[in-house]
């Protein structure tokens, strides 16, 4: 008991200046609880921002929303205590009961006062409310945004240590919907809190080493959201005030009988924590005029100011402008222990002023628009921030605003470059500047390339309107799909007349569109989309071994691997990634680092198709048969993106385009 006491002792409390924290839930998987007239808190009433689950939270969580009557729930002795760290605020990880503690709080509490003549929905909200202001967390709960699971599961994973004391709990709380600290505090003795499980991460490892929560940790709301919760019921057991932006840098002496030894508590950004060395600290210095300071000298960075209940717990901006007067909005000092750290006068009050306020504290913000740089890099990959001036003072310029800078749109029609992205390109078009592929274009496959950022963001002209040529389209003449830098040879299929633009790649010759040729058995091939002669069709994999015409044939894994050049092993994996780009057609595809179809070979980013109706398309999607000399598999499949490579199928059953190579 004394070792749990002891690491209970340097559990973080709550903080009511945590910021909110809204679980990742859909609107059909929350609704918000409504503050009803019967509301009792302890220090506030209970938010609206509680959340409960709805029927589809429910289902997926195997939680009820629905309220049950006492008479119908089954023996406490029933419940399946969950293995440790099965539970962690996560509804896919969490097996529980319609009678798990937190519902026959609940229940059992509204069946009382139903029986006291309360309407049933009235009567659920009432035990709820009253639960949570038992376990100190209705001010927790006014002040942030929980998924209703995350406390259904801390509420469960507390009490259902002890099946016998959770019965005789239950039962007082529905006859008095309280519950004293006497009553439920001696529970922390069954609740594990070792600190070396279910790391996610850094983050996660830092949180458990420091906080101490057992659980599933997948992500920071898996540790947040039960951190906050066992910490506020925690707080309550101290009987420790909601620590609050009013009780800021307070010191508290707490402890609760055997279970949590006595220990000091300062009212911090994360809330009541353990405070070490205090009464080292403050031995032999009186508290003997109101606004006095010192600085620790067992603790790095900790600073103490003298208030009315005692030595409390102050900022280093505070100790260290205590003798500088803030008599004018703006004055800026220099802090006196380190260089790049200055402190702005606002608001009367000093603050640390950030890197704006540093470069703009002597320049005035007289016109609106106005464009400052930075003088300060922020990372060796970032560009520097602007400043710009507003009617409200000096703010950080958005991108786009430092990009035009303060250049007038007063011409319809008018062009400039981009200051910041030189590749970007700005119209003044209806009285405003508007990127120019927000406007109306005029010839018909002219195209913007930014060769700065290699083709990351591209466009097409086509029918007066830009278009982004990452993204599919057969409504593009065949043409557009070529290089019209490549001579081309043609050949013409006597099996349907069809007639293909062939290419010449490191010595082979390659068809440089997809087949269209109808393989006797129809069904075995489809068309990528009907009348788009450019996508070609998908075949089956046995259509695939009859799809090339006479004088041609699949290519095999030689044929895809002589497209590695000397040049592509001398590349970082990312570039070879991107050197790829080269084969690949402009429309369709995400072309990065190089130029797209530089060899003229015309790439296309299909996917595949089931037969079943799943069609996978995109940029990072292309697939073509590859001919195969395992004699259990004859064909296999090469994938076009981020390397080349031929594989054997896992999927069965799948079509996939398919292009030739001369024999």
């Amino acid at each position: 008991m004394k070792k749990v006491a002891s690491l209970l002792a340097i559990t973080a409390l709550i903080a009511c200046s945590e910021s909110e924290n809204v679980a990742d839930a859909n609107d059909d998987d929350i609704v918000a609880q409504e503050k009803s007239s019967s509301s009792i808190t302890e220090e506030q009433p209970v938010s609206q921002k509680v959340l409960e689950s709805s029927s589809s939270v429910s289902s997926s969580s195997g939680l009820s929303s629905s309220i049950i009557s006492s008479s119908s729930l089954a023996s406490i002795d029933s419940i399946i205590i969950p293995e440790l760290g099965s539970v962690c605020g996560s509804p896919s990880l969490v097996t529980q009961k319609k009678n798990d503690p937190y519902e026959r709080f609940v229940s059992d509490r509204t069946a009382k006062l139903v029986s006291n003549g309360a309407s049933e929905q009235e009567a659920a909200e009432t035990a709820k409310q009253e639960l949570y202001k038992a376990l100190g967390l209705d001010t927790l709960l006014s002040s942030s945004t929980f998924s209703a699971y995350s406390i259904k599961d801390a509420i469960n994973y507390l009490f259902l240590r002890d099946k016998t004391l959770t019965f005789i709990l239950v039962n007082s709380f529905a006859k008095k919907g309280t519950l004293d600290r006497a009553e439920f505090c001696g529970i922390w003795e069954g609740v594990p809190w070792e600190s070396n499980s279910y790391r996610a991460s850094e983050t996660i490892e830092v949180w458990a080493e420091d906080v101490g929560i057992r659980g599933c940790a997948y992500d920071e709301r898996d540790v947040y959201e039960p951190y906050l919760i066992f910490s506020n019921i925690h707080r309550k057991c101290l009987d420790l005030p909601y620590c609050d932006e009013k009780l800021y840098g307070s010191v508290k002496h707490a402890s609760f009988e055997d279970y949590i030894w006595d220990a000091v508590y300062v009212c911090s950004e994360r809330g009541w924590s353990v405070i070490k060395n205090y009464d080292k600290d403050i031995e032999d210095k009186p508290c003997d005029e109101v606004g006095k300071m010192f600085k620790s000298e067992s603790v790095e960075e900790r600073y103490y100011v003298c208030k009315e209940d005692g030595w409390n717990v102050t900022t280093k901006t505070a100790y260290e402008t205590k003798d500088i007067p803030c008599d004018a909005p703006l004055k800026l000092v220099a802090s006196p222990t380190v260089d790049t750290l200055f402190y702005l006068c606002k608001d009367s009050e000093w603050k640390i002023a950030s890197q704006m306020e540093i470069e703009t504290n002597e320049i005035p913000c007289d016109s609106v628009g106005k464009i400052v740089e930075s003088k300060k890099e922020v990372c060796s990959y970032c560009r520097k921030p602007y400043y710009i001036c507003r009617e409200t003072g000096w703010d950080i310029a958005t991108e786009r605003e430092a990009d035009i800078g303060e250049r007038a749109c007063d011409a319809e029609g008018k062009t400039i470059q981009g200051i910041v992205d030189t590749n970007m390109y700005y119209v003044c078009y209806n009285n405003a500047w508007t990127e120019f592929y927000n406007t109306p274009c005029d010839t018909n496959n002219k195209r913007m390339i930014d060769p700065e950022w290699k083709n990351l963001n591209r466009y097409i002209c086509y029918n007066g309107t830009w278009r982004r040529l990452s993204e599919w389209s057969c409504e593009y003449p065949k043409e557009y799909f070529f290089n019209p830098d490549i001579e081309y040879g043609t050949f013409t299929d006597d099996r349907d007349g069809e007639v293909y633009k062939t290419v010449e790649v490191f010595g082979k010759t390659w068809m440089a569109e997809n087949m269209r040729f109808v393989t006797d058995s129809a069904d075995q091939s489809v068309p990528v989309e009907d009348g788009c002669e450019i996508g070609g069709r998908y075949y089956s994999k046995d259509a695939a071994k009859t799809a090339c015409p006479a004088g041609w044939r699949l290519p095999d894994s030689t044929d895809i691997y002589d497209l590695y050049t000397p040049e592509y092993y001398g590349l970082s994996r990312a570039q070879q990634g991107s050197y790829l780009a080269q084969f690949m057609s402009e429309i369709g595809t995400y072309c990065n680092g190089y130029p797209c179809n530089v060899y003229g070979t015309s790439i296309l980013a299909l996917g595949y198709y089931d037969p079943t109706g799943d069609k996978r398309e995109g940029p990072n999607m292309t697939y073509y048969w590859v001919y195969g000399d395992r004699s259990t598999e004859e064909v296999i499949f090469m994938h076009f993106y981020n390397f080349f490579i031929a594989f054997y199928p896992k999927r069965q059953g799948m079509y996939l385009p398919v292009r030739c190579v001369k024999e």
